[in-house]
């Protein structure tokens, strides 16, 4: 830049340089429009400096540093952001410059490194007028009256009107000069000592280390975690450390807590123990015993009803129990089978000498697919025949009478399929006709076979029966659990006794009819 800065305009730039230096931008109006005001002033007070100086040597250095701190300071007008100043040096913090293209024209401040543009309302702000022959009201219309109105600078001495010869060991210093403009500290050789930092590393926060005088308080300081402290701890309560409910009382004489009392509330004694509710055991077997010569005793507060339920492995259902009804023990099963099994006989004895069921007449022994494989008796049975418990007495009639001798000509020998299986030649013989026979004969004369109680025939469904394991005993081994499936079948039967009076009454008939031919035959014989 070559134009001549005239006198006193140096303030102007000192004025905007404290501007950059700001700290809140919405200060930057009125520090503004201060400077535009003191321009007068301060081309006064230039004036005067330079009439006071002795020599026009040092006018000139001050028009030539006033317009190179201009030429740093204020840039003038232009369409990008400069990269450096006018004088082709580094952009200095405060620096400006009119934007020709950024918002239609703005006003624009180098700050920390980068470029500010001040707010375009900023004219608006502006309440004073500027002094010292500027015309312009606001700043931007001030700086550009600035720029266009900087005269041409002189390259000779005779160019600033000095035309007195300078002494040639003369050097003007900067400390000479009065009236300069006062710029913000700025490192000029590229060491920190310039800005007055000359002891201040050049590490981030996040990096610094610890201070000797930092590490000197932190010595005297514990960890928050595994502290280990010398000498006597004061000051420390229970309720600090988070322990104020604690009693100081060792292992051994602590009381019972409210919580411990109330778990043992619900627990009973080892020694005569007597519970409530409903008692369970799980895991393991389950023995109660009595000590010598002495009753174990199962009791109910209930006198007349005292049960103990078995419920099967897994739930709650209930499938047998053991228990007194006020006079007898009872043994039942609520489950669909009871059963009682003995490692070698399974004795039902009575002190009465009398085993007999619960219900007169109600309970059979036995099923057509369960049945006895045999019994022994020390005289026959005894089958009820009471006249008073019978009705709709009838005699055989003739077809009745010709069925029951057919069925006697269906006797014959014959051995049981299971006998031979097992027994092979050795099965024995046994006597009878078979039911399948008797239906056939029965149905033949045009009777209901079905309708004589000496012919039976049930069917069942299948079914599958789980057995439990029976543990080993001295005398028995182990059996494993088993599954047994029976399938859905039917079998036929002869109620025996019946039959045989059934026959026996068709083959007294027949012998009558016999004797009474005989008797006529006889008769007839002269």
């Amino acid at each position: 830049m070559t134009d001549v800065f005239k006198y006193g305009q140096q303030d102007l730039i000192y004025q905007l340089n404290q501007l950059a230096k700001a700290k809140d931008i919405v200060d930057i109006p009125h520090n503004s429009a201060a400077a535009a005001a003191s321009a007068a002033a301060s081309a006064a007070a230039a004036a005067a400096a330079a009439e006071s100086d002795g020599t026009a040597a040092t006018a000139a250095s001050k028009a030539a540093a006033a317009l190179k701190s201009l030429d740093a300071r204020y840039l003038g007008a232009k369409t990008l952001p400069p990269d450096v100043d006018n004088n082709g040096d580094a952009l200095l913090a405060g620096a400006t410059y009119w934007d020709t293209v950024l918002n239609s024209g703005c006003l624009r401040v180098f700050q920390a490194g980068t470029w500010v543009t001040i707010p375009a309302n900023l004219a608006s702000q502006i309440s004073s007028t500027p002094a010292g022959g500027i015309v312009a009201t606001d700043v931007q219309a001030a700086l550009a009256e600035l720029d266009a109105n900087k005269a041409a600078r002189a390259m000779t001495l005779a160019g600033y009107g000095i035309t007195d010869a300078l002494p040639g060991s003369y050097v003007p210093t900067w400390g000479s000069i009065t009236g300069k403009p006062q710029f913000a500290a700025v490192a000029t050789s590229g060491s920190k000592a310039d800005v007055g930092l000359d002891s201040v590393d050049n590490t981030s926060d996040a990096s610094k280390p610890v201070s000797t005088a930092t590490a000197s308080a932190l010595a005297g300081k514990a960890s928050l975690s595994g502290a280990t402290f010398t000498g006597a701890v004061n000051g420390i309560t229970k309720t600090m450390v988070g322990m104020g409910s604690v009693d100081n009382t060792s292992d051994t004489a602590k009381p019972v807590s409210t919580l411990q009392q109330a778990a043992l509330n619900s627990k009973v004694n080892i020694a005569n123990p007597t519970t409530t509710g409903t008692w369970s055991h799980t895991g393991g077997p389950l023995s109660l015993s009595s000590g010598a010569s002495a009753w174990g005793v199962f009791r109910s507060d209930i006198v007349g009803n005292s049960y103990m339920a078995f419920i099967k492995g897994g739930s709650s259902l209930q499938i047998g129990y053991l228990g007194s009804d006020g006079g007898a023990l009872v043994i039942g099963g609520t489950g669909e089978n009871f059963v009682l099994r003995g490692t070698s006989h399974l004795i039902l004895a009575s002190d009465g000498g009398v085993v007999r069921p619960r219900v007169d007449d109600a309970h059979n022994l036995g099923l057509s697919n369960y049945r006895w494989g045999n019994s022994y008796f020390s005289v026959a049975p005894t089958i009820t025949s009471d006249a008073r418990e019978k009705d709709m007495f009838r005699a055989l009639e003739a077809v009745e009478i010709a069925a029951a001798a057919d069925i006697a000509r269906a006797i014959r020998v014959y051995r049981w399929k299971t006998a031979i299986a097992t027994k092979g030649g050795g099965a024995r013989e046994h006597i009878g006709p078979t039911v399948q026979a008797a239906i056939k004969i029965m149905e033949s004369h045009g009777l209901d076979p079905f309708n004589y109680g000496f012919i039976c025939y049930d069917s069942w469904k299948g079914e599958t029966i789980e057995h439990a394991a029976i543990e080993a005993t001295d005398d028995r081994e182990m059996q494993a659990a088993w599954t047994e499936t029976i399938p859905a079948s039917d079998r036929y039967a002869f109620r025996y006794d019946e039959l045989n009076q059934f026959i026996a009454a068709g083959l007294e008939a027949r012998q009558t009819a016999i004797e009474a031919r005989l008797a006529a035959l006889e008769s007839a014989v002269p």
